[in-house]
């Protein structure tokens, strides 16, 4: 989907450096891994990454006032990322682990294959609380959420794509910038 200028609105450029989108609020990183086609369950089985090498990244975003559980997210970065010169694996190992990102995740990409995300697009809707969200979220099953859908770019490489649910009563900031 193209994406029109006057749809985009800046990006702050802390979330460029400091790996820090949204103030008061801290991830905690419960999986990574590597996924491979044909090798077990757990892959992107839809969306644009469907059956794709891909490296998956789930966390969880916590209130840190209040330490509940904001909300809970998994990536998905294609493993061989058009333009990056070698397998992204290769180049950013440490998507492959649970700690943090202290630059965060784009600022790593972005340093290890030159790779700016410089557009997005994202899908919004109301939805009831599976079992697995429930659980990371600490709400009851079948509780409203938001689910969105994110798909980042570096001109026309799709760099990541993700899915996520936030608690209700919780606020939402997008910020997109295309260059």
């Amino acid at each position: 989907m193209a994406l029109d200028e006057r749809d985009c609105r800046p990006w702050p450029e802390s979330s460029l450096v400091a790996g820090q989108v949204y103030t008061d609020q801290h991830a905690v990183i419960l999986e990574a891994a590597l996924y491979e086609p044909g090798e077990g369950e757990g892959g992107p089985d839809y969306g644009p990454l469907a059956g794709c090498r891909a490296i998956k990244r789930l966390r969880v975003t916590v209130d840190t006032p209040t330490s509940k559980p904001y909300s809970v997210s998994l990536s998905w970065f294609p493993k061989d990322l058009v333009g990056a010169g070698a397998p992204l694996d290769e180049l950013c190992p440490l998507l492959l682990e649970t700690g943090r990102l202290q630059q965060g995740t784009s600022a790593y990409i972005r340093e290890h294959t030159g790779l700016t995300i410089n557009r997005g697009f994202d899908q919004v809707a109301i939805g009831m609380a599976a079992a697995t969200e429930a659980e990371a979220l600490g709400v009851a099953v079948g509780t409203p959420v938001r689910r969105t859908t994110s798909l980042m770019y570096a001109g026309d490489v799709l760099v990541e794509y993700a899915e996520s649910s936030t608690a209700s009563q919780m606020w939402a900031e997008y910020y997109w910038k295309r260059d």
